[in-house]
């Protein structure tokens, strides 16, 4: 999963290659907004607040963005479920609101998917550093 400033990109990969992918528009600019308004300060201080806090005393604010973007991982999951017969087994984040703090954690914890997260991040392009690295270790 690819969260970063405009949009959240689903993708399921298997052993042959993309299968599934799906893009929505809830991501770190959102998170902002909805920081901003619940709060009812700029957008300049909202987004300190998501990079200092981020959503662990903010959940609050963000509770339908979060669960809009639980009910798309779900739902990619169980597409590929009922398609291939096969289970997602591990969600790789990567992107800039991957890095919002509690943000992975969230997401393990409500998708009850293990997270991967720790990619090597001596690349401008996290896609490439997600590509170098690989999803085994």
């Amino acid at each position: 999963m690819d969260s970063g400033a405009s949009t959240t990109t689903i993708s399921i990969y298997d052993e042959y290659g993309l299968v599934y992918t799906h893009s929505l528009a809830v991501a770190g600019d959102y998170f902002t907004r909805e920081i901003a308004a619940g709060l009812g300060v700029s957008y300049e201080e909202a987004e300190k607040q998501k990079q200092s806090i981020g959503i662990s005393q903010g959940v609050f604010h963000l509770l339908h963005s979060l669960e809009t973007l639980q009910k798309e991982i779900r739902g990619a999951c169980e597409y590929y479920r009922r398609r291939e017969g096969k289970e997602v087994v591990q969600i790789a984040l990567i992107g800039g609101s991957s890095k919002m703090p509690g943000f992975c954690d969230y997401i393990e914890k409500n998708i009850k998917l293990p997270i991967k997260n720790d990619f090597a991040e001596s690349t401008d392009n996290p896609a490439l550093g997600f590509a170098m690295r690989g999803f085994e270790d």
